[in-house]
């Protein structure tokens, strides 16, 4: 099995109901995540998220999609030679 595609997508979805966080931070009312998509040759397709939580960490949407932008080639290459399939989804 070996990786031939890897996308990262940056979503800002809209909190069902905004809340507090404290009164330094403010009030959330969206989330702002990336999702990572990885699909095999075989057709198996696995998803993972982030959710840089500015501003708890120094991490940023920018910096993460950056970030996932410069390891994507690394970890097909990783991957194509020492990655096993664990498990399949119906």
């Amino acid at each position: 099995m070996k990786i031939v595609a890897l996308r990262a997508t940056r979503v800002r979805l809209a909190l069902a109901k905004p809340y507090k966080l404290s009164k330094v931070y403010g009030t959330k009312a969206d989330a702002d995540a990336i999702v990572l998509r990885l699909e095999s040759d075989d057709g198996l397709v696995g998803y993972g998220e982030a959710d840089p939580h500015t501003p708890f960490t120094a991490d940023t949407p920018g910096g993460v999609m950056a970030a996932m932008t410069g390891v994507s080639r690394p970890v097909a290459q990783y991957c194509a030679t020492r990655c096993r399939q664990v498990s399949r989804s119906p």
